[in-house]
Order: C-alpha cells, then structure tokens, then sequence
C-alpha cells in the first residue's frame, strides 16, 4: 500500500490541529454556563481537587455531560494538587487488569488521552494531560503547568507503586489517542514518560474504513471522522462544532486565538467545555471503529503505532507539532 497522508497543509494543522474550518449554524442555542451538547439543560459542572485532607474521597460531581438526547456519559474533574493526583492514582489503579487480554472486553480498563499544550511535539510545553477512564467514564483535567514533575511522580496511597508515569509507561493498562505522534513526543521529550499499549483512532477509522464508500488513502482528520461517523446526529454534531469554535478562537492562531492560553489559571470555561468535548467525542470515535476492528487488523494498528512511538523517541525526530501525517505502509 502507498504513502498514507492527511490532507491539511502543515500550518494549517499547526494553529487548527484538527482541520476541519466548516461554519456552524447560528441559529443553535447559546451556552451559557455548565456543559450541554444540543438544547438541553446545563448537564455538567467542574469540582476542583484541591484539598489536602488525606481521609477524602474523589469529589462528587452533580452534573454530568451528555450527547445531544443520549444519557449521560462523563462528568470530570480538575486535578492541580499532589493529593489529587494521589487519589486519582487510586482511583484508576483499582481497575489495573493482572494480565493484559488481547480480545477487547467492554469492562476492560481503557484510558482516552489527549494533551494539550504549547508548540505540542518534540521541544514543546505540556500544560493540560486530559484523561477518561472506561468503564467509570469519570473525565479529568490533569494540571502539568501547576503540578510539573509532581503530576508524574506522585504515588497513590492506597497503591504508592503506582504512579501516572507508571501507568502511562504500563503494558497492562490499554490507551488511546487521535494522532500517537505531537502529545506523546511532548511526554517523552518534557518528561520521559514512553507511553505503551496504545491504540490511534486515526489509524483504526482507516483501518476499518469502507473503501467501497471511502476509497481514499488519506488519513481523515478528528472533525471529517466525526463527519462520517453515523452514530453522531447532524443536530449533535453542529452544536459540537459551535462548542469546539467558541475554543478554538481562543486557543487557534489561524483563528485569532493563542495557545499560551492554556497556561492561564483559571481555565476558561469555553476552553474547558471545548477540550472535554474532544475527550467524549474520541470515545465515541473509538466505540465505532473498535466493533469494526478485527483481531489481525487491531494487531497491525498496534504496530504502526509501536513504530511511530519509537521514533518519537529518536534523537533525530524534528521539533515541534507534526504535521501533514505520513505512514509508509
């Protein structure tokens, strides 16, 4: 098979990495406070771990977010203190399979990944790592620029041989990405942390693409999956997309935003709706192609990703945020 490319041009991708520029309706209804997806109530709110009170849970969160008239499938959290990081530690190790299975089980452990960062890839800054945990479907919003190395090295307490770099370096503990190559380099080259068993929902969608409908040998960016993806009403879609542009004019240069912006305290709201929106979404992503993957396809994903991870490694793989993609295959 040939050379496999995305078709956003690099500077494109670099100020909007997900390229998809479509204009949404205007007439969809404003969000003005918690996290809604559609014309519905606020169905999410944010707790901040911030104590020090060694006896105390994961907060309770009394909102949730939810997918146009879907049930609701996340609620998150703000995680900027060692104790955070500690009892969320806890909170994912209680899942930690003994073994890893081959054959993906829905009750298995799967952590979503996405960070989000300055100038992300080799040489760039690390300011938020986001994470979703299946089957809990709990979100969280890990503070790098407040916590640096203490997001990293910080033991649980119920599990202190645990440790987020542990767990993101474990062959036990299934991960997944949109695009393996700018927020894992920026891991490895800030922190040192090789992320392993990973899948690339990019990689899957073309993998388990019809190519009697789609017969192109270009990757599809995060926005053209979603696009394509029937299980996401047009309905549901715009109003994502109205969510992700709010975001992404503060965060895109193209757009006239900044990515300095997500070392400011506090996040702004936007921001946030906007960077967990793309967790729920990969998710979605990943629930469609993953019933499509096969066993001898999965296994050939998991190379290709193996092999990118590698070079990320290299002490010749160039600086910065990568973009157009490109896979020999």
């Amino acid at each position: 098979m040939g050379s496999i490319t995305v078709v956003q041009e690099c500077s494109s991708y670099m100020n909007d990495p997900y390229g998809f520029d479509d204009v949404y309706d205007s007439r969809l209804p404003e969000v003005h406070r918690g996290f809604t997806l559609g014309d519905m109530s606020p169905t999410s709110s944010c707790s901040l771990i911030d104590t020090d009170d060694e006896t105390s849970e994961l907060p309770e969160v009394h909102g949730d977010i939810t997918l146009g008239d879907m049930s609701p499938i996340s609620s998150y959290s703000i995680i900027d203190t060692a104790d955070g990081v500690s009892r969320l530690i806890d909170d994912i190790s209680l899942h930690i399979p003994d073994k890893v299975s081959r054959i993906v089980d829905s009750s298995e452990l799967t952590l979503f990944l996405d960070v989000k960062g300055v100038n992300l890839g080799r040489g760039g800054t690390v300011s938020i790592l986001q994470i979703r945990v299946h089957p809990t479907s709990e979100t969280f919003l890990v503070d790098i620029y407040r916590l640096g190395w203490q997001a990293f090295t910080t033991p649980g307490k119920l599990y202190p041989s645990e440790t987020m770099k542990s767990i993101l370096s474990s062959s036990l503990v299934p991960k997944v990405f949109f695009d393996v190559r700018n927020g894992p380099s920026a891991l490895f080259s800030q922190f040192k942390i090789s992320v392993e068993n990973v899948l690339d929902i990019q990689l899957m969608e073309f993998y388990t693409r019809d190519f009697k409908v789609n017969n192109s040998t270009q990757l599809m960016g995060f926005w053209e999956c979603l696009t394509h993806d029937p299980g996401i009403t047009p309905a549901t879609r715009a109003t994502c997309r109205k969510i992700r542009d709010k975001g992404r004019t503060l965060f895109a240069p193209n757009h006239g935003g900044r990515p300095e912006i997500f070392n400011l305290r506090p996040l702004n709201n936007d921001l946030k709706d906007c960077i967990i929106q793309d967790l729920i979404l990969m998710s979605v992503l990943y629930d469609c192609y993953i019933e499509r993957l096969t066993i001898s396809t999965r296994l050939i994903v998991e190379a290709e990703v193996k092999s990118k991870l590698m070079d990320l490694q290299s002490q010749n793989y160039p600086k910065g945020n990568r973009s157009p993609r490109k896979y020999g295959y």
